[in-house]
């Protein structure tokens, strides 16, 4: 289809043509026009396909709701991910559809959830081919689905006027609702923690969500590292040490978390995350070392305000900042990319980036001796509170995170607010095994402890029923024993009981002594 076919007089407000982005004084008008009732911010469904294919992208920062989808409204959304959550979950409540057409919209419903930013130019085909599905199974069009766009509050709270600052509020108040119903509502929590301290380390269970961080957080921020520790990770790795030569010498170079600070450096009005996944696998006060001064908020650097000069690169405070000499001099300086296209480096970085040969490729580059933390850096560390073989992270360095527990989700959230309570209403063996989750979760924290539970990343996997209890029994055994739990606590885990496979399993000891282990017994169903 062409644009001599396409009538691109109608695109939402919100769609712009590709390389035609708008600029920000153009998006502040779009946002001040806003009504929930403006038909400029909304479009048929049939007709945003047309749109895409020629090329038309959203505007960042901006949610999207599904309309007509009965009997409710899906969204506002922020992500593609959480509005395709809430629209399987409304077509499976609604019980109009077969066995066979939910299962083909079950493929299309996981194709969704492969994609989280509205930016990404997968989010909206997706959501266009459920739709297609969906409107093919009840006989209807495409054209009967409306997506409507809205500004997102960060977009208001850019605004001067008071009037602006009140719709901001009430725009919060309508999105809140649905993010709460998140998968995961902790990361809402966990990103106003790390908005807050900078620094922030959570911790709980295996299999309690708290990898998957990753991917509900990367819509918040422009950029985002990830690094996983292990008993191997050193202070050369993730702050600087000296690497060979190909001319046999040695250079110092710098590691992960440097060329984080250069980046953030660089492009102080935007925000960059480091996640460090399994943080206490680590010997981390020898991995941080010297980073435990600039680490703290009250340490970091704010390039969008503080002047910098050649003080920076000294050993004293600079107000509330301060600067510490590396173990390690860094002699090449990591390649972060060019400056931002059609924007002037800022003027209040651009001392250091001169100093640090950034914005003069053909200048020697005089290395960097010397570190601050950028404000506009956020570490979010993870560690498994159950694995007790790993070691543990001392009270200066954890002094410098916020420190937060991510608890299992209990059967009624997994039933409620999940992906999983669609499962169950097309398998009724699901509830037996969510059930079942719940009880011995709830045996295991009177007993043994809150780090002795089942986490519920099992319910997420692509596994049939059957297939998910059997990971849990296997999950059970490892905490039994990691535990060392009583026989009279064994004695008191239910079985686990599904018709369809005429088996009920528990756990039990094999051996005596240092080496009993618990293990999985599987015994034939007794007929009723």
């Amino acid at each position: 289809m062409t644009s001599e076919t396409t009538d691109t007089a109608d695109a939402p407000i919100w769609l712009h043509p590709h390389g035609e982005r708008p600029d920000d004084s153009t998006v502040d008008s779009i946002t001040e026009a806003f009504a929930a009732d403006d038909p400029r911010f909304a479009v048929q469904a049939d007709k945003l396909d047309e749109l895409l294919k020629l090329g038309y992208q959203p505007i960042p920062r901006f949610l999207f709701s599904l309309e007509n989808v009965e009997p409710e409204v899906i969204g506002p959304m922020n992500s593609s991910n959480k509005l395709g959550i809430r629209l399987h979950n409304a077509v499976v409540k609604s019980g109009d559809l077969g066995d066979d057409v939910l299962e083909a919209l079950v493929l299309r419903r996981d194709a969704i959830g492969q994609v989280l930013k509205w930016s990404d130019p997968a989010a909206f085909p997706a959501i266009l081919e459920y739709l297609r599905e969906l409107a093919r199974a009840r006989g209807s069009s495409i054209s009967d689905f409306t997506l409507r766009g809205s500004p997102a509050p960060s977009l208001y709270k850019r605004l001067d006027t008071h009037g602006d600052a009140e719709a901001a509020s009430t725009l919060d108040a309508e999105v809140e609702p649905e993010d709460a119903a998140d998968d995961f509502p902790i990361a809402r929590e966990v990103l106003a923690k790390l908005r807050d301290s900078l620094n922030v380390v959570v911790e709980g269970v295996a299999g309690s969500g708290k990898s998957h961080l990753i991917h509900q957080l990367r819509t918040a921020y422009q950029h985002v590292e990830l690094v996983v520790f292990h008993p191997s990770t050193s202070y050369e790795e993730f702050v600087s040490g000296l690497r060979p030569r190909a001319d046999g010498g040695f250079e110092g170079r710098a590691g992960v978390f440097v060329e984080m600070c250069i980046r953030a450096a660089r492009h102080p009005d935007e925000l960059f995350l480091l996640f460090v996944d399994e943080i206490n696998r680590a010997n981390t006060s020898r991995v941080f070392g010297d980073l435990l001064l600039p680490l703290e908020k009250s340490k970091r650097v704010d390039f969008a305000e503080t002047a910098l000069d050649e003080a920076l690169l000294k050993y004293r405070p600079l107000g509330d900042d301060i600067s510490v000499r590396l173990q390690t001099p860094i002699d090449v300086l990591p390649d972060v990319g060019p400056a931002p296209e059609e924007e002037e480096v800022h003027d209040v970085a651009l001392p250091l980036l001169d100093k640090l040969g950034i914005s003069t490729p053909s200048a020697k580059p005089l290395g960097l001796s010397y570190l601050v933390v950028p404000q506009n850096l956020h570490v979010l560390g993870t560690m498994n509170s159950t694995d007790r073989s790993v070691g543990s992270i001392d009270l200066a360095l954890r002094r410098r995170f916020t420190w937060m527990d991510m608890q299992p989700l209990t059967s009624d959230d997994l039933i409620s607010n999940t992906l999983v309570g669609a499962r169950v209403s097309e398998d009724p063996e699901w509830r037996t095994v969510i059930e079942w989750y719940g009880q011995v979760n709830a045996l295991l924290l009177a007993q043994l402890g809150p780090d002795a539970r089942l986490g519920h990343s099992y319910f997420f996997a692509d596994e049939s029923a059957s297939g998910t209890a059997a990971l849990l029994l296997a999950q059970l055994a490892e905490i039994i024993h990691v535990f060392n739990a009583s026989e009279t606590l064994l004695e008191l885990i239910p079985e686990l009981l599904l018709p369809s496979e005429s088996t009920s399993w528990t756990i039990a000891y094999v051996g005596l002594g240092l080496g009993r282990r618990p293990i999985v017994r599987s015994t034939p169903a007794v007929a009723l």
